[in-house]
Formats: C-alpha cells, sequence, structure tokens
C-alpha cells in the first residue's frame, strides 16, 4: 500500500498536481522472510507410512520421499534424475542443471541410498518392462512399448515421471496422513 501510495505521489508531483511529495522521506518496511516450517518426526513418519512397500508404485513412491528428505533435492531435480547421476556406493546424487543452471553433487541419507538401491534392484525393472499392478501390460491389449530412459523415477506406463504426477502423488499421501498444515515437498 505504500508502495503505492509513494507512486501516487511521485505522478502528482511530475504533474504539479501538488507541490511537495509528502511521501519523500517515507521509508518502506523491510520485508520479513518467515523461516520454512518443517514436519515434525511424527508427520513425516505418518506422510511416509501412506505408501504400500507391497506395491510397485507404492514402493517408487517412497522411495522417491526418502530421497527428497534424504538429500534436500527439489522436486524438479528429483524427477529428472538419470541412472547415471546416482553415486550409491558414496552416498552421493549428481544433480544435473539444477537451480541457476549449475550442477552438483549432493549427500544422500543412508536410508534413502538403501530405498534406492531397491528401487533399482526391484521396482524400476518391472517398471521399464511395463508391469504395473501385477498385470504385464506387454500383455494387455492395446499396449505399446514406449523408449527406454535413463531416468530413475518412471511412471506406470514406463516412462519418466513429471512433475505434475509426483505433484499428484505427494497430495494423495499429504491426504492419507491426514496433515491440515501447508505441506510441501520442499
Amino acid at each position: 500500500r505504500l508502495t503505492a501510495l509513494k507512486s501516487f505521489y511521485r505522478f502528482l508531483t511530475k504533474y504539479e498536481l501538488v507541490l511537495v511529495d509528502l511521501t519523500e522521506e517515507l521509508e518502506l518496511p523491510k520485508e520479513t522472510r518467515a523461516l520454512p516450517v518443517v514436519l515434525s518426526k511424527k508427520d513425516r513418519e505418518k506422510l511416509f507410512a501412506g505408501a504400500d512397500l507391497a506395491t510397485l508404485l507404492g514402493y517408487r513412491d517412497r522411495t522417491m520421499l526418502e530421497v527428497l528428505y534424504g538429500s534436500g533435492i527439489r522436486v524438479s531435480e528429483l524427477v529428472n534424475l538419470c541412472t547415471e547421476d546416482l553415486r550409491l556406493a558414496e552416498g552421493l546424487v549428481v544433480v544435473r542443471q539444477g537451480k541457476g543452471k549449475k550442477d552438483r553433487t549432493v549427500p544422500l541419507g543412508k536410508v534413502a541410498g538403501s530405498y534406492l538401491g531397491e528401487y533399482l534392484a526391484r521396482v524400476r525393472p518391472k517398471l521399464m518392462a511395463g508391469w504395473h499392478g501385477g498385470v504385464h501390460r506387454r500383455t494387455t491389449p492395446g499396449f505399446r512399448p514406449r523408449d527406454e530412459t535413463s531416468h530413475v523415477f518412471l511412471s506406470k506406463g514406463a516412462r519418466p515421471l513429471s512433475r505434475e504426477v509426483f505433484d499428484q502423488v505427494f497430495k494423495k499421501y499429504v491426504l492419507l496422513a491426514g496433515l491440515t498444515a501447508r505441506v510441501t515437498p520442499h
């Protein structure tokens, strides 16, 4: 409001509709940025527990949540991770063209690394082959095989997971956990 008022008085002064700019020495308050709110351990556990580890997509979802939590990377960086960006033996992930279009190497927590290793060994190959919900999609009428991809996280159609799909998945787990506060992946 003060910025609008100052701008208005500059206009009035410029066109000589007032003799003096009454807002000239008015200082605008500095905008304070609130610290981000983080989930409690209990809420984080409820959020993560929503993923059904007995299903391929549930295991994928839990792995994504663990990687986000265990590395601090952004969602766009997560969905763009490729298998060659992983250095699991060293507990590291290489983020290519992240914020500021810069590459960086980030540490990966042990729990996230464990989930990621299991996902890559057991779940991702089945997603690549077209498995979903126990039904092999190559035998499903109308199924067309997709090009192979090096993206780590895949959709049920064996395509790289999009940011929009991740957002839907995340919202589903927030609802399942019964979290009422504003929760963001970052």
